[in-house]
């Protein structure tokens, strides 16, 4: 299970940008065994009066990406092996859309637009934490 949420201004992304991102995200799992409609991705619009960085307004080109995904065996007290194991599951995921936003940025320079910016998080929760429609969700493959 997994919920994404991709904020941006509006023509941060375009159509295309947009399902290129979600074929990656989407692969990532799906080669996981996590069937991909367990995959939700939300691409949300902030109009610039609509986010705010201190006292200033967010900046134009941010994209932001907010994770939330379940966790097998993620209890409270996680121990540096099991941090650095979580670390590493999604370092190829990073790699790739590192890769995706990098091109991206290469053919909007090439078409004299402005470069994308981007900042990601990811917080793993609990699959005792996370149901869907009172059901706990099944075990994933890690």
């Amino acid at each position: 299970m997994t919920l994404w949420r991709i904020s941006s201004r509006p023509g941060s992304l375009s159509d295309d940008e947009k399902a290129t991102l979600n074929t990656t995200i989407t692969n990532f799992y799906t080669q996981r065994g996590v069937p991909s409609f367990y995959v939700i991705i939300l691409f949300n619009t902030l109009e610039q009066n609509d986010v705010h960085t201190g006292d200033t307004y967010l900046n134009p080109n941010l994209v932001r990406i907010t994770v939330e995904q379940k966790a097998p065996g993620l209890s409270a007290g996680v121990t540096d092996d099991e941090a650095e194991a979580r670390t590493r599951l999604v370092a190829p995921l990073f790699q790739n859309l590192d890769r995706d936003l990098e091109v991206l940025n290469k053919q909007r320079l090439l078409l004299g637009e402005s470069e994308v910016l981007w900042e990601i998080s990811v917080k793993d929760i609990p699959r005792e934490r996370w149901q869907i429609q009172g059901l706990r969700t099944p075990a994933a493959k890690v």
